[in-house]
């Protein structure tokens, strides 16, 4: 019970005390302006003070804040009071000078400041006028006499060097007259310059004959060399004289055609034996005998038929009709007409397909060394499934095709990819083999050759070059190392493998 009391006694006290406190509180906050209404209790109280307390101390800081600035706006103001006297000074100041300065450009002291502007331009203009005339005095005019000068000096020591005769004359005179002598020896320069560069193009054109001589020189050297003789005199007569041999082969092939077209069926043994055993003086007159008769037999033929032809028609006259005897004489003149063309045209055919025979004997036989060397160079490349090189002469343009080992000819255009290579290498090969015949060895530089070829035909083109290596230096550029084997084994020791 006592601590009951006691308790009630302090919650009594402490009621007490919050009510105080609560009242105390909201005096204060009365007198501060706050009105709490008394239903809120003391937590409602002490957040107000709070609010009151925090919004008293901001108001503290914003009056010590704009006490700083007030203090400050005064000591600028103070200032601003002091520039405001000195600008004033020195606008009496200006406006002292600037009276004197109107008075000193004559010009009203009241004037205003657009008349005073615009005299202002005027006089910078007049000022840059005669800045620019300063100038042009200074770096044109006193440049231009000085260059007058010294041209005028320049003149006479040139005068005294290469034209005496134009002492004492002035620098413009000397001028011209030295600018025309100089023309005149400018065209003199140009005429020679000219002569000069026809002396160069007869000069090249007097080495590139010598060059056309070299290269006529070594085409002739197999020829030379097959015949047997060592000079152009004694090569030209070779020449006749292998002519007039082959006029005579063409002859007797000739004779002997017709011998066998005209032996009634007999062979050329048989001929031969016939023609041992007659008497050849008395042979050729029987044959201009028979010739004379066959001539006499033709001419009679000929009367004959016209005989024939004139007897029929009058034949035909005497029946009524004449077309008869004009259709057969017609038929007579056709008939012999058709004979002697027939004759001809044996003669032709045989002397056309002779011709033809020589002219092909002859081209196989006197071909280019060029296409001599490239047949060789062919044949080894594409193992012998060629085995020369020819030109068809009959076709326009001229056409150069491969002979196979049948005889069968093939154009380029007919040829494999391979094989066009190769046959480009071989012409390439043939004309740096004759060209290194009279000029100096330069490297030959090859680059991956063999794409389009074989195993076989690779080594084949390796041996080609291992040929040419022996006249000049052979440099083979290629990414492909299974070649590298076939090198070896074509060169051996001699070949020099740099791997990149």
């Amino acid at each position: 019970d006592d601590a009951y009391r006691q308790t009630l006694q302090s919650s009594d006290e402490a009621a007490r005390s919050v009510a105080t406190a609560k009242r105390d509180l909201a005096g204060a906050l009365l007198a501060s302006g706050i009105q709490v209404p008394e239903i809120f209790g003391l937590r409602a109280h002490c957040t107000k003070a709070e609010d009151h307390i925090k919004a008293a101390d901001e108001a503290s800081v914003r009056f010590e804040t704009l006490s700083r600035q007030l203090a400050s706006a005064r000591a600028q103001v103070s200032m601003l009071r002091e520039t405001t006297e000195s600008a004033n000074a020195q606008h009496a100041e200006w406006t002292d000078a600037w009276s004197k300065a109107l008075i000193k450009a004559s010009l009203a002291v009241g004037s205003e400041i657009g008349i005073v502007e615009d005299a202002l331009e005027l006089i910078g203009t007049i000022d840059d006028k005669l800045g620019k005339m300063h100038q042009i005095q200074t770096e044109r005019i006193d440049a231009m006499n000085y260059d007058l000068e010294r041209f005028a000096a320049d003149a006479q020591t040139l005068t005294n060097e290469v034209a005496p005769d134009l002492d004492g004359r002035s620098a413009a005179e000397i001028a011209q007259v030295l600018t025309s002598r100089l023309s005149s020896n400018q065209e003199a320069s140009v005429k020679v310059e000219e002569l000069k560069t026809r002396a160069r193009t007869a000069s090249k054109q007097a080495e590139d004959a010598r060059i056309a001589i070299g290269m006529a020189r070594a085409s002739l050297k197999p020829f030379m060399e097959q015949a047997g003789v060592d000079s152009n005199e004694a090569l030209r007569e070779a020449i006749t004289r292998s002519d007039v041999r082959r006029r005579v082969a063409e002859q007797i092939s000739r004779t002997r055609n017709q011998l066998i077209h005209g032996s009634d069926g007999l062979d050329l043994a048989q001929i031969e034996l016939e023609i041992e055993s007659a008497d050849l003086s008395q042979l050729t007159a029987e044959l201009e005998r028979v010739k004379h008769e066959l001539d006499e037999v033709q001419k009679k033929q000929n009367v004959l038929s016209g005989e024939f032809a004139t007897a029929a028609r009058v034949l035909s006259d005497i029946g009524g009709s004449d077309a008869a005897a004009r259709a057969e004489a017609q038929r007579q003149e056709a008939l012999a007409r058709m004979s002697d063309v027939a004759e001809r045209y044996v003669k032709v055919f045989t002397a056309a397909r002779l011709l033809r025979w020589s002219v092909d004997r002859y081209r196989q036989e006197k071909q280019g060394p060029l296409l001599a060397q490239a047949s060789t160079i062919f044949s080894k490349l594409t193992l012998g499934s060629f085995n020369r090189l020819i030109v068809d002469f009959d076709q326009e343009p001229m056409v150069l095709e491969g002979k196979r080992g049948d005889g069968t000819l093939v154009g380029v255009s007919g040829m494999s990819d391979g094989t066009r290579d190769q046959l480009y290498l071989a012409l390439r090969l043939a004309a740096l083999e004759m060209h290194l015949d009279h000029a100096a060895p330069l490297p030959f530089i090859a680059d991956d050759l063999f794409i389009n070829y074989d195993d076989a035909r690779a080594r084949a083109g390796l041996e080609a070059l291992g040929k040419l290596s022996e006249r000049t230096q052979v440099i083979f550029l290629s990414h492909h190392d299974h070649l590298i084997p076939s090198v070896r084994a074509v060169f051996g020791d001699r070949v020099n493998v740099v791997t990149l």
